[in-house]
């Protein structure tokens, strides 16, 4: 799987993703796509001193992580 490819898929399909953790490193969450035949997950990692004043709810829109996608 191409980066572009999950970009794509993760903007036509807005998925929500999931907290999967928050540790010393960032706050993980997972998402499901649709990629050709069958469904994979993303990751994504939003490092702690990027939290800014935002709110992380325990579900967001995938489209809206991609900046912090790690795992693909």
């Amino acid at each position: 799987m191409e980066l572009n490819e999950i970009k794509k898929a993760l903007y036509k399909q807005n998925p929500n993703a999931t907290l999967q953790s928050v540790r010393a490193d960032g706050i993980t969450y997972s998402s499901p796509i649709s990629i050709g035949e069958g469904i994979t997950f993303v990751y994504f990692r939003v490092p702690l001193n990027e939290l800014g004043e935002t709110i992380w709810q325990p579900n967001i829109d995938g489209k809206l992580l991609i900046r912090y996608l790690i795992n693909y």
